[in-house]
């Protein structure tokens, strides 16, 4: 049986080695990059110009005749002219109207930055350069983005669906609506069963993962998984690797970030999952009683965006 496998040779173009396809091998000499197959083709041009009998394969008097012939049965196929339909109009110019907009121009749900009445707006464009501590439009923008989400994030508020927009006059203007729930799957609503285990939801509102990577999110989610009431269990690291696919230096890690955080007990191989610790309510601000020193705009809406108090 023939080895259907030819042996590696060497590019005549890029000088790289290559395996040739066991179908071509006989007089495959260039390999598969873009670059070489243009070589490659050029070489073949070159190689075939050059025989005797190519020279001529353009020239000659057969091949004006030919020409001549082609050119005698078409005449005037340079001269031809655009039927009525085809000639370019004259437009009148035309004044723009700043009212008018068009049904057939898609919206981005978030909107550019003029759009979003920056450029009517000075002020809110240089509230928001305060803030950044930037002035290039770029910042601006991607902070303002930010703004916008945070707010849709509080009060639920979604833009409609692009399918939806369509269908409304064009004069309609882009508005928020609230997030209806409804089960998707009603023949798949989920019961608690006789052995159950929770994830309370302060985990996510208090922020208590903040600063754990996706493997301690991970991490947690499998000891809350197979935890008892009182929150323990006890898994090998082996284990615990093979379960979340990670390695035993990332899974020391993930283990510690969450002990940092306090939110499990480890003592090889028992863990244990502790309640939430408790968030200090922030202190009320003062009614009557100013600040010790003025704050800046940019000072307020950091807070705001860090989730800070007032």
């Amino acid at each position: 049986m023939t080895n259907l496998k030819p042996s590696r040779r060497k590019c005549r173009h890029c000088s790289e080695f290559f395996c040739p396809d066991y179908r071509n091998a006989y007089h495959q000499r260039y390999c598969a990059s873009p670059d070489c197959r243009k070589a490659s083709k050029a070489a073949s041009q070159r190689h075939w110009l050059h025989q005797a009998t190519n020279r001529d394969y353009f020239r000659g008097t057969h091949q004006v005749r030919r020409v001549q012939e082609w050119r005698k049965a078409h005449p005037g196929y340079w001269k031809r002219k655009n039927s009525p339909s085809q000639r370019p109009q004259d437009l009148q110019p035309q004044a723009p109207k700043p009212g008018q907009s068009s049904c057939n121009v898609p919206r981005s749900p978030l909107g550019t930055l003029q759009d979003f009445c920056l450029s009517q707006e000075p002020a809110f464009v240089g509230l928001i350069s305060m803030f950044t501590g930037s002035t290039l439009q770029e910042d601006i923008v991607a902070t303002t983005r930010q703004l916008l989400d945070r707010g849709r994030n509080i009060l639920g508020l979604v833009l409609p669906e692009s399918h939806n927009a369509k269908a409304k006059p064009c004069s309609e203007n882009h508005v928020l609506i609230m997030i209806t729930k409804r089960l998707l799957r009603p023949d798949r609503l989920r019961q608690i069963p006789q052995s159950f285990s929770w994830v309370d939801h302060r985990l996510i509102r208090h922020q208590h993962l903040r600063g754990c990577d996706p493997s301690a999110w991970a991490l947690y989610l499998l000891l809350v998984t197979v935890a008892d009431a009182q929150g323990l269990s006890y898994y090998s690291d082996a284990a615990i690797g093979r379960h979340l696919k990670i390695d035993l230096l990332s899974l020391a890690a993930a283990r510690q970030q969450l002990e940092h955080a306090q939110l499990i007990a480890y003592h090889k191989p028992l863990y244990q999952v502790l309640a939430l610790p408790e968030v200090s309510a922030a202190p009320a601000p003062p009614t009557t009683v100013r600040a010790e020193r003025p704050q800046s705009v940019a000072e307020i809406l950091g807070r705001a965006l860090k989730g800070g108090g007032a």
